[in-house]
C-alpha cells in the first residue's frame, strides 16, 4: 500500500498558505533575490565558484507554507521511503519544495513552479559542486576544460550553469511531472532523485574532463591571445560568442527578475511617439508570457553591436551603443538576418502582448511600438551591463 503521508498531513497546510498571495509572492520575490545576489556563480561558465546554500536561505520556504522542517522530517521516518544513510536526500527543503512546486503545477502557474524547483534544485546543485571541488578549482585550467568540450556538454550547449541548471529541472519536470500530480511519498522520493541523478552526472562529467586536463597539466594562458599552432586554441576564455551567452544570460535573468524601469520605459516611448502606459503594458506582459524567449533579444542586440558594427562589449557603455544599435535597426530593406529575426520575434511578442498593436493595422503605428521595445533592451542592456 502506498503512503500519501505527504499530501495528507503538509499539503493542506501549505496549500492554504501559498494560496495567501502577498506570501506566495514573499516566496518568489525571495528567490529571484537569491539568484540575481549570486549572478557571478550562477552566470559563470563552468561549476568553478561555490554557491553557498544554508540553513537561513531555506527559511523563507518554510515560514511561506508555515510548515516546520521537524514535520517534515517525522514523515519521512515514518514512510520509510528513505534510508537514514542516504544524507543528501534526508533534508527537509528538499521535500517542501517539491510539495511547493507541485502546489504551483496543479494551479497551473508555470513560472513559479519553474520558479520553485530551480530554487529546489540550486541547494542540491550546491552540495554536488562541493562534493566534486572540496576547494575550489583552477578557472585556467577549468577555462581550457570547457573551451575544449564538445557540443554533447550541456555546460556547452547553454553557456553558464543557471541555464544548465534551469535546463536539467525544466527536462525532469517534463518526464516526471506526473510524479507529482500523483504525489505518494514514494512519487516525491522519484522525483527528487530523478532530479539529484541527472544534476549529479553532468557535473560529474564535466568534473572528469577537469581532472584530465589537470593531469596533462594544460590549461590557458589569458595573458596572450596568441593561437596555439597544434590545437587551432585562442587563449582567450573571454572570446565574444562567451562573453555574449554570459551577458544575455545574466540580463534575461535580471529583466524577468526585476521591476520596470519607468525612466527607461519614458525615453523609449517619447522617442517613439506612443504612449508611456502602452508600452509599459506591453514590456509587463512580455516578462509574464514570454520569460522564456528574452534571452534571444538581449543575444540579437549583443551581436548586432559587436559583429554587424564590429565594436567591442567594453564599448556598452558608451553612447555609441544606443546610437550604432539604432542606426541598424533603422536601415530600410535591410538583408541583415539577425535583424529580421529580431523584428519578427517584436511583432510576434506584441501580437500576444499588446492589445493596442493587435488591433491595429497601421504599419508606422506598429513600427514605433516595435522600436520602442527595442530601444527598451537597448537602454536596459547599458544600464544593467554592471
Amino acid at each position: 500500500m502506498e503512503n500519501n503521508f505527504f499530501l495528507n498531513e503538509i499539503y493542506p497546510t501549505l496549500e492554504k498558505n501559498l494560496s495567501d498571495k502577498a506570501k506566495s509572492n514573499n516566496l518568489q520575490d525571495y528567490i529571484k533575490k537569491f539568484i540575481d545576489k549570486n549572478n557571478n556563480v550562477l552566470f559563470h561558465t563552468a561549476p568553478s565558484k561555490r554557491l553557498y546554500f544554508n540553513e537561513d536561505h531555506e527559511m523563507i520556504l518554510y515560514k511561506s507554507c508555515n510548515v516546520h522542517p521537524d514535520d517534515i522530517m517525522k514523515i519521512i521516518r515514518r514512510s520509510t521511503i528513505l534510508k537514514e544513510s542516504w544524507r543528501t536526500f534526508n533534508k527537509a527543503f528538499y521535500w517542501l519544495g517539491l510539495l511547493a512546486a507541485r502546489y504551483y503545477q496543479i494551479k497551473g502557474n508555470e513560472k513559479e513552479l519553474y520558479s520553485t524547483l530551480t530554487f529546489t534544485a540550486l541547494k542540491l546543485y550546491s552540495s554536488i559542486q562541493y562534493k566534486f571541488f572540496r576547494f575550489e578549482p583552477n578557472e585556467n585550467v577549468m577555462d581550457y576544460t570547457i573551451n575544449t568540450l564538445s557540443y554533447k556538454y550541456d555546460i556547452k550547449k547553454y553557456g553558464t550553469m543557471f541555464k544548465l541548471i534551469f535546463e536539467t529541472v525544466k527536462g525532469n519536470h517534463e518526464k516526471y511531472q506526473d510524479l507529482l500530480k500523483r504525489g505518494t511519498d514514494e512519487d516525491f522520493k522519484n522525483y527528487l532523485i530523478a532530479l539529484w541523478t541527472r544534476l549529479n552526472s553532468k557535473i560529474k562529467n564535466i568534473t572528469s574532463e577537469y581532472m584530465n586536463i589537470k593531469d596533462q597539466g594544460l590549461y590557458l594562458n589569458t595573458d596572450e591571445e596568441t593561437e596555439d599552432k597544434e590545437t587551432g586554441l585562442k587563449r582567450d576564455v573571454d572570446n565574444t560568442s562567451l562573453q555574449i551567452t554570459k551577458i544575455a544570460e545574466k540580463m534575461s535573468n535580471r529583466f524577468i527578475t526585476g521591476n520596470l524601469d519607468d525612466k527607461i520605459i519614458r525615453i523609449a516611448a517619447e522617442s517613439c511617439g506612443i504612449s508611456q502606459n502602452i508600452l509599459k503594458t506591453a514590456i509587463y506582459n512580455i516578462i509574464g508570457k514570454k520569460y522564456k524567449e528574452v534571452n534571444l533579444i538581449f543575444t540579437y542586440i549583443l551581436q548586432i553591436f559587436t559583429i554587424d558594427e564590429e565594436q567591442n562589449l567594453d564599448n556598452i557603455l558608451s553612447k555609441d551603443f544606443l546610437v550604432k544599435c539604432i542606426n541598424v535597426y533603422n536601415r530600410s530593406n535591410t538583408t541583415n538576418q539577425r535583424i529580421i529575426s529580431l523584428k519578427n520575434l517584436l511583432d510576434e511578442w506584441l501580437v500576444d502582448c499588446s492589445d493596442k498593436y493587435a488591433a491595429t493595422n497601421r504599419e508606422a503605428t506598429k513600427g514605433a511600438y516595435k522600436k520602442a521595445v527595442f530601444m527598451y533592451f537597448v537602454l536596459y542592456i547599458q544600464k544593467s551591463i554592471n
